[in-house]
């Protein structure tokens, strides 16, 4: 496992990034991140109560909602809940740490997790275990895990991350890794998933999408990260030649197996 560094802390850092922007609009584009692997463990008529951790601004706890699912939205930053709270009054959202959540054994049907877990230097086996207990036997688990990848160790290198920071950012892991730290923590294993959010490429604005050329972060987070179509085309056959190196996420899809008390 790689780290990566900044000069923020975690929470110092989620904290003053939410509080430049409003809330999300709810996610749109189906066909990429985060929303296309979501749905995996949020099927189409899906029963019982979802949680999210690390709602964010909330594109996917909106959609979701708008779609008429019941789910409940956790953040560690307590400025985005407020401002969720004030944009919809109707969302069930509440301020917790993903270690230590709030609510009863067997709560919910399923789990999002997406940017929680790699953001986690020492206690990410505590917050899988939190996971596990708060999801009901039989339910699915999507999470996410930041991979030491080539793509990440561009973008790293590009950003200068590290060079003089030394402050605890994210951890980067081997599809290994991952893979036993969700096995150890009782869950067992679906799929595994290759996947790309914001692509190296897509820093230089000369690449993106004509539509994102001038970048808007609610739109982007609400279509996804478009490059130009021969761009888009380019990463694709990177990605179908080496797909672990190519991505900068892996996506697991679990469930909590049925004998689990």
């Amino acid at each position: 496992m790689r780290k990566t560094y900044r000069d923020k802390k975690p929470l110092d850092y989620w904290t003053d990034r939410w509080k430049k922007i409003q809330t999300d609009s709810m996610a749109e584009a189906d066909d990429c991140y985060p929303l296309l692997y979501a749905n995996k463990a949020v099927t189409k008529n899906h029963r019982g109560q979802v949680l999210e951790l690390g709602c964010g601004p909330g594109r996917l706890l909106r959609y979701y909602h708008m779609n008429c699912v019941d789910i409940v939205g956790v953040d560690f930053v307590d400025t985005v809940i407020h401002k969720l709270r004030a944009t919809d009054a109707e969302l069930k959202v509440t301020y917790a740490d993903a270690r230590e959540l709030p609510f009863d054994d067997c709560r919910f049907s399923a789990v999002l997790c997406f940017g929680v877990f790699h953001c986690l230097e020492d206690d990410v086996s505590i917050a899988v275990s939190e996971a596990f207990r708060v999801l009901k036997p039989g339910g699915k688990l999507c999470a996410e895990f930041r991979a030491d990848s080539i793509h990440n160790r561009l973008i790293d290198f590009y950003k200068g991350n590290g060079r003089t920071s030394n402050e605890f950012h994210k951890c980067n892991y081997h599809l290994k890794e991952a893979r036993e730290i969700l096995v150890q923590g009782g869950f067992t294993i679906e799929q595994e998933l290759p996947a790309i959010n914001m692509p190296l490429f897509y820093h230089i604005p000369f690449l993106r999408h004509r539509s994102q050329v001038f970048y808007d972060e609610h739109v982007s987070r609400a279509r996804g990260y478009q490059l130009r179509p021969w761009v888009e085309r380019m990463q694709a056959i990177g990605f179908r030649l080496a797909p672990k190196q190519m991505s900068n996420l892996y996506i697991f899809i679990c469930h909590k197996p049925c004998n689990s008390e």
